[in-house]
């Protein structure tokens, strides 16, 4: 089936995987704390804003670290 394995890929994998799931989360509550005092009506969505920002940063660092994986195996 596999021919050969290579555990930096489930590294990677596995620390993408936290990074998706904590890094939001972490992202929503410290937003939602620090715009609690002056906007208190905007709250959610600010949050909810900035966490899908965080996913979109991770997912991104991801690619690039995926596409540099890539050049260097490939010289």
């Amino acid at each position: 089936m596999l021919s050969r394995f290579e555990p930096t890929a489930l590294r990677t994998f596995i620390i993408t995987t936290l990074s998706i799931i904590v890094f939001p989360v972490m992202t929503y509550y410290i937003a939602s704390y620090l715009t609690s005092d002056f906007l208190p009506s905007n709250q959610i969505i600010i949050s909810g804003f900035s966490a899908v920002f965080a996913v979109h940063i991770v997912i991104g660092c991801f690619l690039f670290k995926v596409y540099k994986d890539e050049i260097v195996k490939n010289k």
